[in-house]
């Protein structure tokens, strides 16, 4: 099991994943959140679990890192 954002942006009531899969639901919460603040039109995001495996870590302080990389 994973976490992602899904981004809701001005004008459309869908919400949108992307690929991003993450260990937690904070690290979830704390990427989503910089993800609404770098985007214009991003209005709001949400956490939804995932059957996918993770990809990415969420460091505070750096940002995203994906685990094929750290490995």
């Amino acid at each position: 099991m994973s976490y992602k954002i899904e981004v809701k942006v001005y004008g459309d009531d869908e919400f949108y994943p992307n690929g991003i899969r993450l260990a937690t639901e904070e690290e979830a919460k704390a990427y989503g959140s910089n993800k609404v603040g770098t985007w214009s039109l991003a209005e709001k995001y949400r956490v939804a679990e995932s059957a996918d495996p993770v990809n990415y870590r969420w460091e505070l302080g750096v940002g995203l890192v994906s685990v094929e990389k750290a490995a």
